[in-house]
């Protein structure tokens, strides 16, 4: 998968510079290392890669926590010798550091664009609202307001 990913990168067939890859070390060949590839040598990535140790079928067999296969992880970066340099770098809590930090970033990018969104949003619904005629013996709920607002927000980003 990775060298297919990678000739497509080669040949200009798509950019990878947005992505992220986690890499399953564990179960690569004897002799063989992804070393290079997660220093970024082999296809370079803006988000880099995260090597990775997942559970096998054995450990949710025998019912081993999360915990322990997380300690079980972090004990293979440790011992193994290509990857020992590199383990403060590697592991399931590393990749969703990583992904919880990307996930902040666009949050933060996209907020001051809704934020822009609900007040137009709730400027015109001021102004629709002030062209109605009261009802007698109404009394406005402050709830099915902010909910009408919120649908009108989502509807005009659809």
């Amino acid at each position: 998968m990775v060298s297919q990913n990678n000739r497509c990168y080669h040949e200009g067939e798509y950019s990878l510079s947005r992505h992220l890859f986690a890499i399953i070390l564990d179960i690569m060949d004897k002799g063989t290392d992804a070393r290079n590839l997660l220093a970024g040598k082999v296809v370079p990535l803006r988000l880099g890669y995260v090597g990775v140790v997942n559970r096998c079928q054995d450990d949710i067999l025998l019912n081993r926590s999360v915990k322990e296969a997380l300690r079980a992880e972090e004990k293979f970066f440790q011992s193994h010798p290509t990857y020992h340099g590199l383990a403060s770098r590697l592991g399931i809590p590393q990749l969703a550091k990583k992904l919880n930090q990307i996930l902040v970033q666009h949050i933060k990018a996209l907020l001051p664009d809704l934020k822009s969104r609900i007040s137009n949003a709730l400027v015109a619904t001021a102004k629709k609202h002030q062209s109605y005629e009261p009802f007698e013996g109404f009394e406005p709920n402050p709830r099915w307001a902010m909910m009408n607002l919120m649908k009108i927000a989502v509807h005009e980003s659809m």
